[in-house]
């Protein structure tokens, strides 16, 4: 592991060690009853199908205003081929 991935593992398990076990079950409790807010990330909003589709069309069957430096460059070696 990390250093940095070391340091935080050892910190998380110094801080499980200083969990008083009434406070743990109490804060659960208090969580099943609605009393504290379960502090977990939101989820991402879902789009709906025609957003999705619309993003889908403009990223992969729209034609791209930009060109790769590679594409580029083996079209102009190409193009030098031929003259």
């Amino acid at each position: 592991m990390s250093p940095s991935l070391d340091h935080a593992m050892e910190n998380l398990s110094l801080d499980a060690h200083n969990i008083d076990p009434a406070v743990f079950e109490a804060r659960l409790a208090a969580e099943e009853n609605g009393l504290v807010e379960n502090l977990q990330p939101r989820r991402r909003a879902r789009q709906n199908a025609e957003d999705l589709l619309s993003e889908l069309e403009n990223n992969f069957l729209e034609p791209s205003d930009k060109f790769s430096t590679r594409w580029l460059n083996a079209l102009q070696k190409s193009v030098f081929c031929f003259h």
